[in-house]
């Protein structure tokens, strides 16, 4: 299927991911999208329809994710006036306007109780997912793509591909469907031993038939991420797919399937944001959780995120300024690094103002060269390279107020260029230690912080990045624990505190963010890694779970992408998967793990699914 308005041989055009809500409250979904299907420059799922008419609120406007054709629109004009713009994603080359729509559906199960998982790398032929009867547990299972090639997979399709184990292996079952929907060169987890969604899985959900009959017969639905999306560790590719993904497992599980409870494992997570609720992951997560309630009191979806590993990290620094005052940040820019890097500067709500553009913030190369300053917002400072191509630049994007909730604070971001030239005439950044200059130039006290985005994980992320770091004098104190001097001092402006994810922070009750345990015999601590939140961080772990069994090697063991195969990994991420079974399947808890900033009030202490040594 090609895009539409395109001649057969012609290059494929840029379109943009986006999310929007129809300005007018009381429109019909139909009315909203039969004037999508006019607008040449724009394309949609069906499903956007389908879930809006079963979900929507009549009180509530029409919410949808859209592709529209990059550049200037000038036939979309009456449509564009129909709803406010939500977030925008990145540019993508689309072969197909909309999503091939699936066969016949399968018939509702009625299930009492699901799994769903939004991941990378989900072996959907694993005998750990699979019932009594040999039949597989998923119910329904969408692997997304940024060309428009998706598949959707019911359980009948996946029993087929089970059939045809007797003749061929997995690994070429799976990659048949990597050829078919993803692009030459594309990068999928299928082709490892280990991957990040299975093994995630496996602790959420996985279960041998003959031992946990009740876990083996709960569904599984899954959405996997297309692997660029994934790979983008800034976040911004990834947020449109993820949202989209959650509102397409509530529609199949408590709509279509008529599940009474769902409970969604996502163990994903970017360091980076404001971290207040006003973000649009935490906003829209909300959103499409309160939807939940118009299908009535006896459905349920719960959301289980990780808490985030990057306390060690350095990757956080909080620095007060009176009026007048300033101060400077090292920030270490690794050599070698094949991905940008990113750095975000905020004032927290403690602030005396939230005026950013009072704030000064200036960047100085290791050469020397120096640019920034009270920058409004607008075009962005460029700091140009030795081939007159950018290596650093300075944004600043203004308060935003939405039609609903609080206001999006002011934010300024430096975006520096990879090391490491790919392509001659790529931009390329000096490496070593740059210089952050901070300049309150208002009248009232600024409470500062700054977040460099975590770009190196999770596994299996081959991007070829090298992590960039804050530093300052106070970052070298002695560190028993691993024997060097990479210890933070508290009087430093580099903190433990505020590590968390920013996807951490959607509000309760039906939110869980979990933080990672060490678990040794008669002891249960935080994992080193396992962030800490903070007064300006929003909200605290809700609980922990393990992550860690022994200091080495470290990690849980659990499910590798094919039957005989086993990984280890360690992270918030599988203790959140933990956390996960637990809600469905009750284990083992402490309430004395003594660090409620980083494990909550109480910790699951076990998982049957996680591979003992002998």
């Amino acid at each position: 299927m090609q895009a539409r308005g395109v001649a057969a041989g012609a290059e494929a055009p840029l379109w943009e991911p986006v999310f929007v809500r129809a300005r007018e409250a009381g429109m019909e979904p139909d009315t909203f999208f039969d004037a999508a299907r006019r607008a040449e420059e724009y394309s949609f799922d069906p499903f956007d329809l389908e879930y809006n008419v079963a979900l929507r609120q009549r009180d509530q406007p029409v919410e949808a994710f859209l592709y529209r054709r990059a550049g200037p629109r000038p036939g979309a004009q009456a449509f564009e006036a129909m709803f406010e713009v939500l977030t925008v994603g990145v540019p993508v080359t689309r072969t197909a306007d909309t999503r091939p729509a699936p066969g016949l559906r399968q018939q509702p199960c009625n299930p009492r109780q699901a799994i769903g998982i939004i991941d990378d790398g989900i072996a959907i032929l694993h005998p750990r997912f699979r019932r009594a009867c040999g039949g597989s547990r998923f119910r329904a299972a969408w692997f997304q793509t940024l060309t428009g090639s998706d598949e959707i997979l019911f359980a009948r399709d996946v029993d087929h591909e089970l059939a045809q184990l007797a003749t061929r292996s997995e690994q070429e079952l799976y990659a048949a469907r990597a050829a078919r929907i993803y692009a030459p060169g594309t990068r999928h987890a299928m082709t490892r031993a280990g991957s990040h969604g299975t093994l995630m899985l496996d602790l959420a959900a996985g279960a041998d038939p003959r031992s946990e009959p009740e876990m083996a017969a709960a569904p599984i639905y899954a959405v996997q991420l297309p692997p660029q999306a994934f790979d983008d560790t800034s976040g911004r590719m990834l947020q449109p797919y993820v949202v989209q993904g959650f509102r397409w497992l509530i529609y199949h599980s408590l709509v279509l399937d008529r599940c009474e409870r769902l409970v969604v494992n996502l163990s994903l997570g970017v360091v980076a944001g404001p971290k207040d609720g006003t973000s649009f992951m935490e906003r829209q997560l909300r959103r499409e959780m309160d939807r939940v309630r118009s299908l009535g009191c006896d459905r349920r979806v719960d959301l289980v995120l990780a808490y985030g590993n990057a306390r060690e990290d350095r990757l956080v620094a909080r620095q007060p300024l009176g009026p007048g005052e300033q101060a400077e940040l090292g920030v270490l820019i690794q050599p070698d690094d094949l991905t940008p890097s990113y750095l975000e500067v905020r004032l927290t709500r403690g602030s005396a103002t939230s005026d950013l553009g009072q704030l000064g913030v200036t960047l100085t190369a290791p050469d020397g060269q120096s640019f920034g300053g009270c920058l409004p917002p607008g075009p962005p400072a460029l700091l140009p390279g030795r081939n007159g191509r950018a290596m650093a630049a300075l944004y600043h994007r203004p308060a935003e107020t939405p039609a609903e909730g609080p206001a999006r604070r002011a934010v300024k971001t430096v975006a520096f260029a990879p090391t490491v030239r790919v392509f001659d005439g790529d931009p390329l950044c000096q490496s070593g230690r740059w210089i952050l200059g901070l300049e309150n130039l208002s009248a009232a006290s600024m409470d500062v912080v700054v977040q460099v985005q975590r770009d190196d994980s999770p596994f299996p992320r081959r991007t070829g990045a090298r992590q960039a770091r804050l530093d300052a004098e106070s970052a070298h104190g002695w560190q028993p624990s691993s024997r060097c001097f990479t210890a933070l001092t508290p009087e430093g402006p580099l903190t433990h505190a505020g590590t968390n994810s920013a996807w951490g922070t959607v509000p309760p009750p039906r939110v869980h963010a979990i933080g990672g345990a060490l678990m040794r015999p008669g002891r249960v601590s935080a994992a080193e890694y396992s962030a800490e939140g903070a007064d300006w961080s929003g909200l605290g772990p809700r609980a922990g779970a393990v992550s860690e069994t022994t200091r080495s090697p470290s990690g849980v063991l659990g499910a590798g992408t094919f039957a005989a195969g086993t990984l280890r990994l360690s992270g918030t991420s599988a203790a959140a998967a933990t956390y996960t079974r637990h809600m469905l399947q009750a284990l083992p808890v402490t309430h004395d793990a003594g660090d409620p900033s980083r494990l909550g009030t109480r910790t699951v202490t076990d998982n049957p699914a996680i591979r003992r040594r002998p």
